[in-house]
This record gives structure tokens, sequence and C-alpha cells, in this order.
């Protein structure tokens, strides 16, 4: 409405005066340390099953729980983007889901384009998962 007043297509904004709803923000929540504890065990013993087909499921929760990764920044993550040796991991993509189809892009902003530091036991997690997914991406999955 301002660019319209600006641009002379209407001579006064109608929404100057008008009441917005109160916006309320809910402070974020994260897992108790009990909660992180019974996740990782259940994580490593699905994992373990004979029947597990995907061997991701550890590795995945673990990537997550200790760095914050977002679930299509995670889903992007190659293997050129781990340092195992410096313990950092590059993001510099992440997958979008729009309709139902997956697309690889850059993260939405600029400030999500960054350097995370894992600590010796995550690199050693990663190392072990290195064995197993041996392609491009390190949580390969078919859909």
């Amino acid at each position: 409405m301002k660019f319209a007043v600006r641009d002379g297509l209407i001579s006064i904004n109608p929404a100057t005066n008008a009441l917005l709803p109160k916006f309320i923000t809910r402070p974020k929540e994260s897992l108790a340390p009990e909660d992180i504890a019974k996740l990782m065990q259940t994580a490593k013993d699905y994992q373990a099953k004979p029947t597990t087909i995907s061997k991701n499921i550890y590795p995945l929760i673990s990537l997550a729980v200790n760095t914050g990764m977002r679930r299509g920044e995670l889903a992007a993550l190659k293997w050129v983007d781990i340092d195992l040796e410096k313990h950092f991991i590059n993001i510099k993509n992440s997958i979008m889901e729009i309709n139902g189809r997956c697309f690889l892009d850059t993260p939405k902003t600029e400030a999500s384009l960054r350097t995370i530091y894992i600590s010796s036991a995550m690199a050693e997690i990663l190392r072990g998962h290195q064995q197993i997914a041996t392609g491009e991406y390190v949580f390969p999955a078919a859909t």
C-alpha cells in the first residue's frame, strides 16, 4: 500500500490505522538430557536389528542432535563437505520438498551457509558410517 501511495495509484493508505493481531512467540524447547540418551539408545538398538534395512538412522540422529543441522541439510550432506581429520562440516546445500518432489538447492539464507565443528566422537561415528554409505551422499535414501 505504501508503494501504491508513493506511485500515485491511491491517495491514502487504508491500512495505516489497521490493528494488527498480537504476535505471540513461544519459547523453543529442546530435549532433556535423559530424552536425548533414550533417543540415541533407541536409534542404536534399531540400527543393530538384522531386519533393519537402512543403516543411516544412528549416525543421522547423532549428527542432528550434536549439530542442530536441519532435515534438508542432513539429506543434502555429501562426503566432500565433511573433513573428518579437522572435524568440521561445510553446509552448502539443502534438499527442499515441493509438491512431493525433492530439489537440491542452496540454503534459504546466507547465514545458513556455514561451517559446523564436530567432536572427535562424532567424527568416529561418521568414519564408521562411511564404510557403509560409500556413495556421494552421507545419508543415501531411495526417496
